[in-house]
């Protein structure tokens, strides 16, 4: 079973203003989705996560998602670049389905 990550106010307000199609989502989606995300980081871009000392940044295409201890502190949506990634969507269906997400 997977471990979904807090997620504190402020990220969650910039999520849902600044990542297309998520206005109307969740704190609990938001934080399946973004835990999805933060995997996915992982496992597929290991040499663009950035640790120091106020935590971990995963970059997942555009977004880059801050995380201190088991909680997601900070988001940031950099749009207009075309950060295309590219994951298997058989894994991002796996881990969506193993978080309830849909």
């Amino acid at each position: 079973m997977i471990e979904i990550m807090k997620l504190n106010d402020k990220a969650y307000t910039t999520y849902k203003q600044t990542v297309r199609g998520n206005r109307t989502i969740t704190k609990s989606e938001a934080a399946k989705k973004l835990t999805r995300n933060v995997i996915l980081a992982r496992e597929y871009f290991p040499e663009l996560i950035k640790k120091n000392v106020l935590g971990i940044t995963y970059v997942y295409g555009n977004l880059h998602i801050k995380v201190r201890g088991k909680t997601i502190v900070s988001i940031e949506n950099y749009k207009g670049g075309c950060n295309h990634i590219d994951i298997p969507g058989s894994r991002r269906r796996e881990l969506s389905i193993q978080l309830g997400i849909w």
